[in-house]
């Protein structure tokens, strides 16, 4: 479903448009301003849409330390979590595994190089700070995956790559935010159809936040003499 779509339904679900109705520049844009702010204030939410992102970085030799965020030694959009993360090497992933910050600060020497075992992401503002333990003995090719705000909707050929739990809520709770544009009476169906559908991608999202992050996913052939930084081999 591309932006345009959506916004289409929302504007149909509440009589502005016939089916198949083009709209008009000032639909088109009122509707897609009022996408955004609904977004933003999801986002803000802390358990509405998130956007499950993979990417690779190159780590540099020596550097353990990295900002993450628009800008950052890290550049791309901040991560809101980070789900796995693992490191390529000769076509053998080996895992990264996330820590919290007390764990990370427990390590007695953080100068030992190697190829890291450990990360620890410190979620700050507008930039993301991770450090790694080891410290990199070379340009590894890190791969993460990861949460982030989802972006703001630019252009109406925008596709929007979401299940859809996620559609349905974005569709009728924008319907209810265009009434007000249009002196639409908000109807008790509309009302039913955007609180029901907000409140599967509230669960969902509150069920995945509490999963543990699942390290046998991944398969390294040094991952069984690995130590642990606190307790030892």
């Amino acid at each position: 479903m591309t932006l345009y779509e959506l916004l289409q339904q929302s504007l149909l679900s509440i009589g502005v448009v016939r089916p198949a109705q083009v709209l008009s520049p000032t639909q088109s844009g009122t509707a897609k301003d009022a996408l955004n702010i609904l977004v933003d204030s999801w986002n803000a939410d802390g358990l509405m849409i998130v956007a499950p992102t993979s990417e690779s970085f190159t780590l540099v030799s020596g550097t353990a330390s990295y900002t993450w965020g628009t800008g950052g030694t890290l550049n791309s959009a901040r991560p809101n979590r980070l789900l796995r993360s693992f490191i390529r090497e000769s076509d053998v992933d080996y895992p990264v595994e996330i820590i919290e910050g007390d764990q990370f600060q427990a390590i007695p020497s953080k100068t030992d190089t190697g190829r890291p075992q450990y990360i620890w992401c410190n979620f700050a503002y507008p930039l993301a700070a991770v450090k790694f333990y080891y410290v990199p003995d070379s340009n590894y090719a890190w791969h993460v995956d990861s949460e982030k705000d989802l972006i703001d909707f630019s252009t109406l050929t925008t596709a929007i790559a979401l299940p859809g739990h996620y559609l349905e809520a974005l569709k009728w709770n924008l319907a209810i935010r265009l009434c007000s544009h249009y002196n639409k009476e908000v109807s008790p169906f509309l009302m039913k159809m955007a609180d029901d559908s907000k409140t599967v991608v509230e669960r969902i999202n509150a069920v995945s936040k509490n999963e543990p992050v699942d390290l046998g996913l991944f398969t390294a052939s040094s991952s069984s003499n690995r130590k642990n930084i606190l307790t030892g081999p």
